[in-house]
């Protein structure tokens, strides 16, 4: 048996599927390497250039805390609405987990 694959599925997409004893990798080739791309850059910036990332980290940090505050005020706000609107109905009572 082939250690490899290549297969094309129903959706015209390139598969990569490989086998090494217990151990099943199944990628399509053209998301993973530019994934890796953007991920190996983005680390050499950091690494190379930290004083300007950190700088963009922390403009980055304080727009976004200064735009979507709201945001994350307001969905906690329905996240405990939720929970209490499920605590009071009929599956208030039901038990998540194993019984004791």
């Amino acid at each position: 048996k082939q250690w490899y694959q290549r297969r094309v599925r129903g959706d015209k997409s390139l598969w990569f599927q490989a086998e090494c004893g217990p151990v099943r990798v199944k990628l399509n080739p053209v998301v993973t390497i530019l994934s890796v791309l953007v991920v190996v850059a983005f680390i050499l910036w950091c690494v190379l250039e930290s004083d300007h990332a950190l700088k963009s980290f922390n403009s980055a940090k304080s727009w976004i805390t200064n735009t979507f505050c709201w945001l994350y005020i307001g969905s906690q706000d329905i996240w405990a609405l939720v929970i209490i609107g499920i605590y009071f109905s009929k599956y208030g009572s039901m038990k998540l987990g194993m019984g004791t």
